[in-house]
Order: structure tokens, then sequence, then C-alpha cells
């Protein structure tokens, strides 16, 4: 049986971790912290909300991976300084605030679509001076972009919000909420997939820092953790910052070292910016050793929680095609 070395006990390290021992691999997951969770171990929040459109969540929850006990359907509410305020949803399927209406939403929708494939790199705020649509719909939308991808219009361009129109258009009414998770992520999320993983009579080591990453033979690796020994590996996935993935890559991989101790530092957990370069697969840097998480997820992944969870889960498919040649 191969094994794999996932480095980083976080949402994209434990999705993959757990689908590779799935499919049969020893996988052997290490975390440098003493707690499961990655970013999620450090969220202050209890109560995060999913988008009901999020595939990779729901892979996990079919597989019987999580456990959907801990979440609720509620309304997507958020608080303000004059009170709480709840998403509604009109029949004709446009998110709106409740009290306001907007005029023929679908027909500036599909208006607004047809401008941002011509024009995916430029703020929406421009077609917004160009169209001229009803207040209304400036209204609505500037809060969605605000609420959902944590931007405002003069900077979200019409590709990072196709994934959240999407969310919201292609369910039944009954269906467009929110999840929210009443448990800390760090229990519902990390910990039940560590149990899962557990299963399948894999390990999920706590406190144990990666020093090194060297080849050994002709296609494994040779990771270096602080404590005994060493543990050889027939493929590594790297899921931490890219700047604490660049001091473990071996010398003759230099190059993509000081790439990433240069990479820009992304909004996570919360953001749909544009991240420093596009990518739809995961990173492969050298042979049988890849770099996933959420800092560099899958195109379309909406973001936080579900893009971690979607690079993750394209990265064990990548790493299972790869063992399988």
């Amino acid at each position: 049986m191969k094994r794999i070395v996932v480095v980083g006990a976080g949402a994209a390290g434990l999705t993959a971790a757990w689908r590779l021992a799935r499919w049969g691999y020893s996988v052997i997951v290490l975390e440098k912290r003493p707690q499961l969770g990655g970013g999620l171990a450090s969220l202050a929040e209890h109560a995060l909300r999913f988008p009901a459109a999020t595939p990779m969540l729901k892979q996990l929850l079919r597989a019987g991976a999580l456990s959907s006990q801990p979440l609720r359907s509620l309304p997507y509410a958020w608080e303000e300084e004059e009170g709480a305020q709840r998403w509604s949803v009109s029949p004709t399927g446009w998110p709106k605030l409740e009290g306001t209406s907007v005029s023929h939403p679908l027909f500036w929708l599909w208006r607004l679509r047809a401008w941002g494939r011509r024009h995916p790199d430029t703020p929406l705020a421009a077609w917004f001076r160009v169209a001229t649509p009803p207040a209304p719909f400036h209204a609505a939308l500037s809060r969605f972009a605000t609420t959902w991808c944590g931007e405002s219009l003069a900077t979200l361009t019409w590709p990072r919000l196709v994934p959240l129109v999407r969310a919201v258009m292609r369910f039944p009414a009954s269906q467009r909420h929110a999840w929210q998770v009443t448990e800390p992520a760090s229990e519902w999320f990390a910990v039940a997939l560590a149990r899962r993983i557990g299963r399948f009579g894999q390990v999920v080591q706590i406190a144990s820092p990666v020093i090194a990453l060297t080849p050994h033979g002709d296609s494994g690796w040779r990771v270096t953790t602080v404590g005994p020994g060493h543990i050889t590996a027939a493929a590594v996935v790297l899921t931490t910052e890219p700047q604490d993935a660049a001091p473990l890559l071996p010398a003759q991989l230099e190059r993509t070292s000081a790439r990433l101790h240069q990479w820009p530092k992304v909004l996570r957990w919360g953001s749909a910016r544009a991240l420093p370069q596009p990518v739809a697969q995961p990173v492969h840097i050298a042979r049988h050793l890849w770099l996933a998480g959420d800092w560099l997820p899958p195109i379309g992944a909406l973001p936080g929680l579900e893009s971690a969870v979607a690079s993750g889960w394209t990265t064990a498919r990548a790493v299972r095609a790869a063992l399988s040649r």
C-alpha cells in the first residue's frame, strides 16, 4: 500500500487525506500546531455561514464524512449597528433585502452577464455607470456583493460573482438559504473528518512540525519531522501557507521556493478577491509533490471553507491519477 504524507491538518489537508484514505492509500497527516483545523481553528466566531450551493461540502455530507446534525438551515442574517437585517428571496429568484423591491431583476442580470463576459477583468461598477440600471437593483447587488463576496462593486468582477449568483438561482425557493454551523468549525469539520480518517486505520498527528523534504528513491520523498526518525512516502501534499511551504523544499527547487516566499497575502474565509493567478488544478511543483489550500483554490470555488475543501478534493484526485500510472 503506497504511503502519502499530507502536511497540514486544515480543511484542504483533511479533505485530501480522507479521500485518499477512502481509496485505500496509507495516509499520514502531520500538523505543526497542537490542534486541528488550520485556519478554521483561528476563527473567533462559532457560527460560520455557507451558501446553499456548496457542492464540495455536500459531497462530504453525502459520503458520510461529516455529520449534518450541527447544521441548521436558517435565513442568512448579519448584524449591523442599527439592528439585524435578513436576506429574503423574491418569487422571481433574485435575492433582495426585506423591503427592497427590484423591478425586472432578471432582465438587468442578463444584461450584466452579457457585459461581464466581454469584460471579465473590469469591475462591475463600470457597467453600472454605462447601463444605469434602476437604483434598487444597484442597491441589492451592492449588498449582495459586500455580504457574500467581501468586497464592493468597485473591485468585484463578473467571473467572481458568477458562482454566488448560481448558488442562489439554481435551487428552489425552499433551499435558498444558508447553512449556519452552531458548533465551532474546528469541531464540526476538522475533528469530525480526522475521526473518519482514523476509522480507515490512518494517522493524524498534531504538534508534529515538518522540517524538510528530500527526494527518496526514483519518485518518493523523505519527510523529516521534529522527533526521532523519518517518514518515507510515495507522494507528499503540502497544504500550508506558501511562505511556510517554501523552507521545506529541497535545494534543487530553489526557484520554486523563492516564488513561494514572495507569494502575496490573500484574504481568506469570506473574500472572493482575485488571487495572484487563476489555477484550475492543484499546483504540481515536482514529481509526486503537490501544493494545495484555500490560498489557491480551483476556479469557480466559493470563498472560504468551500474553496479549501475544493482544493483538497481536486488535489487528492490528481495524486491518485499520478500514483496509478
